[in-house]
């Protein structure tokens, strides 16, 4: 019978020996460094993305939005036909609404 910690251990000092030098100590302050820029660049990449999708919206192509991006946009476009399904709406003023 193995010991599934030995083979842990072993294999993460296999895995340890495979890295190359030079290696960084990771410290508490490295790592806080580390992770500030990691969020700073998710931050970045998510605003980028946004302003993309509202670039698109306000050009008026709504064509490859994901099922959340729709409903973000404007839920109320997809309510139950119950709720008065008989109405006529605009979709230019839903835009102006969302999009100005």
């Amino acid at each position: 019978m193995s010991c599934p910690s030995l083979h842990r251990t072993a294999l993460s000092r296999i895995q340890r020996h495979k890295l190359k030098a030079p290696l960084t100590p990771v410290t508490a302050e490295s790592f806080a460094t580390w992770k500030r820029t990691r969020q700073e660049k998710k931050q970045a990449e998510q605003e980028a993305m946004e302003k993309a999708k509202a670039t698109q919206r306000a050009a008026g192509k709504l064509t490859g939005m994901s099922g959340k991006d729709l409903f973000e946009f404007g839920g109320e476009l997809y309510e139950d036909e119950e709720d008065g399904g008989d109405e006529d709406w605009d979709i230019s003023r839903l835009l102006a609404r969302y999009v100005g």
